[in-house]
């Protein structure tokens, strides 16, 4: 059976004959389910296996318990999944399964085999299993007694070999791994697990659960010190167990206990999962895995879905109130005209909002890629951009020739005038009335030219050092009484659009001193447009 495209993608990144090898029991699974590869192992082993035929005509699947759909496999995610021939002999299957792009499942599995007669009756031999593979081990060992000396030395090789596998696998796993054997003792933990504490690795190896419980104790977070995390998560670990009716020292408890998260504060502040298992020899093995990241991430959605339902709420109460007083009440025409007023600015009001989420999701979404990007000079761009601004609010701005104006920038020349007119809006809005806002170039040297400044200056309020280390955030607004019209996304749209050109944004302000934000672009290269640099004499332009 031929693969589909993700499955020859993956075969392909690893390629078809190591693919092979790697899993040589596996099965690809169509959207119905139904048979549509299978591993070269596996059909000598089940010769009756036929592509097309549906997966339960040929298994038994007792994991995942809801297996009917595509959609159960995908929720069942990574955890262990198990199947049983319906034939004679009949051959168990055990491993996990992948959803693929295009609806189909591939069930990566290794044969459950507990003597060399079974593995005989279905016609295999040591060159059918993968080399990870448990059944191979055990033909390996079978052949001890009849081996010779050299025999015996490669199959030492072989087990060195996959020991340094398996540590070389640890040690680049980013999750800390620590394993304990039924005594408690520490025998292998990786490089991660001495990064996360601090810890030397020689120190760590060897030692006990105990000592390790004190370590991960002393580096919890002031109000979390009271916690054991370790042995929190292996008792909510059994608990579950108990609670399934599972034998703990089973390959098949495959636990599914809720990962127990703790805040560190040394040797840095961070937020760590924890995850443990019982192995069958009565052992334990603890995943500590930093999800600071992942943390942060979740409370900066949380706190933007609410300040996005804040933003839009508000205007939309006004429009909801105001029509309401107009359906059921008598008004003056005057009074009429004055609420219409009002419902139009809110419901500009909504449409910008939404715009501008709507253009912070295409440009986060696209990083660039719809970006027009030409060589552009950068006189007329400035020139452009305020005219347009200046007529709309109808104040002063003075353009300051630095002499840089057929300085040529590679930007998108509608995405420069976006990010340029969000600045000089707000530096209208936060300036007194009749106030000139001032608008003038320089370039930066860095051994070359390698970037050119728009900056925009006002005489306005100005903000506090917390208030600009906050400008960027999405719907953060300086004005804490909201009587400056803004969605708080304004700033947010220039930081991505001049980050994807290449540029930095830059915000000076002081209160009741103004601001001044400039805007670095990339200078198009020699060769791209008109020259990288203007030579035309400073002067001051109204």
């Amino acid at each position: 059976m031929a693969p589909d495209a993700d499955a020859a993608a993956a075969q392909a990144a690893l390629g078809a004959d190591a693919f092979a090898r790697a899993f040589p029991f596996h099965l690809h699974l169509d959207a119905a389910l139904r048979l549509r590869q299978t591993g070269h192992s596996l059909c000598k082993a089940l010769p009756e296996l036929q592509p097309g035929t549906p997966l339960l005509s040929q298994f038994i699947v007792t994991r995942p318990r809801a297996h009917g759909t595509v959609d159960d496999w995908r929720r069942h995610g990574a955890q262990l999944c198990t199947l049983r021939s319906r034939g004679s002999p009949a051959l168990t299957l055990r491993g996990n399964a992948e959803p693929l792009a295009d609806g189909s499942v591939l069930l990566l599995v290794a044969p459950v085999l507990g003597s060399i007669d079974e593995v005989q009756a279905l016609g295999l031999g040591l060159d059918d299993f993968a080399k990870h593979d448990a059944a191979a081990d055990l033909l390996l060992l079978a052949r001890t007694s009849q081996m010779s000396a050299l025999d015996a030395e490669r199959l030492a090789d072989r087990l060195r070999e996959r020991t340094t596998q398996l540590g070389t696998m640890l040690s680049l796993s980013d999750s800390a791994v620590a394993y304990f054997d039924h005594g408690g003792r520490l025998l292998q933990a990786n490089t991660s697990l001495s990064s996360l504490l601090g810890v030397p690795h020689e120190t760590l190896v060897g030692s006990t659960l105990e000592a390790l419980r004190a370590e991960l104790g002393l580096r919890l977070a002031t109000d979390e010190a009271q916690r054991d995390p370790l042995l929190a998560a292996a008792a909510a670990d059994d608990a579950e167990l108990a609670a399934r009716g599972e034998a703990a020292s089973t390959p098949e408890a495959n636990h599914r206990a809720t990962p127990l998260r703790v805040r560190l504060a040394a040797p840095r502040p961070r937020v760590v999962e924890i995850r443990t298992r019982r192995s069958p020899d009565g052992g334990r093995v603890f995943f500590l895995r930093d999800v600071t990241h992942d943390s942060e991430v979740d409370r900066m959605k949380s706190e933007f879905l609410s300040a996005a339902a804040h933003e839009l709420r508000t205007p939309m109460a006004s429009i909801f109130g105001f029509t309401e007083l107009l359906l059921h009440r008598r008004l003056a025409p005057a009074r009429q005209r004055e609420l219409l007023q009002t419902i139009h600015g809110q419901t500009a009001q909504l449409i910008h909002i939404v715009n501008e989420l709507l253009d912070l999701a295409r440009i986060e979404s696209r990083q660039g890629l719809d970006l027009q990007r030409e060589p552009c000079a950068l006189g007329p761009l400035i020139e452009h951009t305020v005219s347009a601004h200046h007529l709309a609010q109808g104040q002063r701005v003075r353009i300051v020739d630095g002499g840089h104006g057929p300085t040529t920038l590679l930007v998108d020349a509608g995405k420069f005038a976006q990010a340029l007119g969000n600045v000089l809006s707000n530096a209208f809005k936060f300036s007194p009335p009749g106030a000139e806002i001032v608008v003038d170039t320089r370039l930066e040297d860095r051994g070359a030219p390698a970037a050119c400044g728009v900056r925009v200056s006002d005489p306005g309020t100005g903000m506090t050092p917390e208030e600009r280390n906050r400008v960027f955030e999405r719907f953060y607004r300086a004005d804490p009484s909201r009587t400056v019209p803004g969605s708080g996304l304004g700033m947010s749209l220039v930081k991505e659009i001049v980050e994807l050109h290449g540029g930095r944004v830059d915000v000076e302000s002081e209160p009741g001193r103004g601001t001044r934000v400039t805007l670095w672009w990339p200078l198009a290269a020699v060769g791209e447009g008109a020259p990288a640099r203007g030579s035309a004499e400073a002067g001051t332009r109204p």
